[in-house]
C-alpha cells in the first residue's frame, strides 16, 4: 500500500544581517574608574585594541572584548560598555546563524544543517523556531528519499511536541502546532514504528485541519496496515496453511483479528477516499486508495463491493473506531 507524502515546502527566507557599527557614544579612557585591584594598564590596553579592531574585525574585537570583560569584571565605564557590545554581537550572532540555518536546508546541505543545527539546539534548547526548521528538513529531505535524518528530526519533534504541550512555547497557536507535530511524528515513525506512527497520526486527526485531511487517513492506513495487519497476517498464514485450517475453530481468535484490522483499514482508507473528492490533487493517490479499499472490502464483503459507494458516502458522517488503534 503505497503512502501519500505532501511535501511541505520551505518558505523563502529573507535574512538581513545589521553589523554592529560605530556606537554613538564611545566611552572615553580618561573615565576609567580607578581600582588598585587589578592591572589598569592591561585593561586599558585591551579596551585600545578593541577600539582599534570592532569596526573592521569584529570577529577579533568579540574576542578581545570577552577577554577583558572575564578578566576585569569591575563595573567601570569601559567595562559596562564591552559588556553591552557582547551582548549585542551575541544576540546578532543567533540570528545570522538561524538564518544560516535556512539557507543550507533550501540549499539541500542537510549534513551541513543539521551539524549546525545540534550546535544551536545545544545552547538554546527551547528555541522552538529552530526546532521547527530542523523538522522542516527531516520532512524535505525525506520527500526527496534521504533518510538519514528522520532519526533527529523526529527527536527534535518530540521536543517541540513536549515544549509545546506544557505552554512553555507558542500558546496562542498551540492546537495548530500540535496537530502538525503529531502529523510529522506520524510521518517520520511510518516506516521504523508504524504502531507509534499510527499513535501520532490519530492523535493529530483531533486537531484542526488535519482531521478533514485525506492524506492523513491515507497514511493512518499504511501505519495500520504495518503495525496491525500485516504481522497479524502473516502469523496466520504462517499457522494455518489449508484452506481447512485456516477455516478451523483454532483459527478463529486471530482470524477474527484479522477481519478487525481489514476493518480498520477500510475505515481509514474510506474516509482518505471521502475527502479526497473531486480534488486534483489528489487524483492520482485517490485512485490506489480506492483499488486497496475495493479490495479489502471485498475480502471482508465475501468477494462482492456491493455497498461500496454507499459506505464511502457515509464514512465522514461518524468518527473512527474507539478501537482503531488496538485490538
Amino acid at each position: 500500500m503505497r503512502t501519500l507524502f505532501r511535501i511541505l515546502g520551505l518558505s523563502a527566507v529573507a535574512a538581513f544581517l545589521i553589523l554592529p557599527g560605530r556606537a554613538q557614544t564611545t566611552p572615553s579612557q580618561s573615565h576609567t574608574t580607578p581600582n588598585p585591584a587589578h592591572n589598569e594598564d592591561e585593561a586599558n590596553a585591551l579596551f585600545q585594541r578593541f577600539l582599534e579592531t570592532y569596526e573592521t574585525d569584529q570577529s577579533t574585537a568579540y574576542k578581545i572584548a570577552k577577554e577583558c570583560v572575564q578578566k576585569y569584571p569591575q563595573e567601570s565605564d569601559q567595562i559596562k560598555y564591552l559588556k553591552r557590545w557582547v551582548d549585542r554581537y551575541d544576540a546578532r550572532m543567533k540570528v545570522l546563524r538561524k538564518a544560516h540555518l535556512k539557507k543550507l536546508i533550501e540549499e539541500r546541505s542537510f549534513t551541513e544543517a543539521f551539524a549546525l543545527g545540534r550546535e544551536i539546539v545545544a545552547s538554546e534548547p527551547q528555541d522552538v523556531g529552530t526546532l521547527f526548521t530542523l523538522i522542516d528538513g527531516g520532512l524535505f529531505a525525506l520527500s526527496s528519499g534521504n533518510t538519514t535524518f528522520v532519526p533527529d528530526a523526529s527527536d527534535y519533534a518530540k521536543r517541540a511536541l513536549k515544549l509545546i504541550e506544557s505552554n512553555r512555547a507558542w500558546p496562542e497557536s498551540r492546537g495548530k502546532n500540535l496537530g502538525w507535530l503529531n502529523y510529522t511524528l506520524g510521518i517520520f515513525l511510518l516506516t521504523s514504528a508504524p504502531t507509534e506512527a499510527a499513535n501520532y497520526l490519530y492523535k493529530a486527526m483531533q486537531f484542526e485541519p488535519f482531521n478533514l485531511d485525506a492524506s492523513i487517513y491515507a497514511l493512518l492506513a499504511d501505519a495500520l496496515l504495518g503495525a496491525q495487519y500485516i504481522p497479524i497476517q502473516q502469523e496466520f498464514e504462517a499457522r494455518f496453511k489449508t484452506y481447512a485450517q485456516k477455516l478451523s475453530l483454532q483459527a478463529e481468535p486471530l482470524r477474527a483479528k484479522l477481519n478487525l484490522a481489514a476493518d480498520h483499514l477500510i475505515q481509514a482508507l474510506a474516509r482518505a477516499v471521502a475527502l479526497a473528492g473531486s480534488n486534483a490533487k489528489f487524483a492520482q493517490a485517490k485512485a490506489v486508495w480506492l483499488k486497496d479499499l475495493t479490495e479489502l472490502y471485498k475480502f471482508r464483503n465475501s468477494g462482492y463491493e456491493t455497498g461500496l459507494s454507499e459506505y464511502i458516502e457515509a464514512a465522514l458522517d461518524k468518527p473512527l473506531r474507539s478501537d482503531i488503534l488496538r485490538f
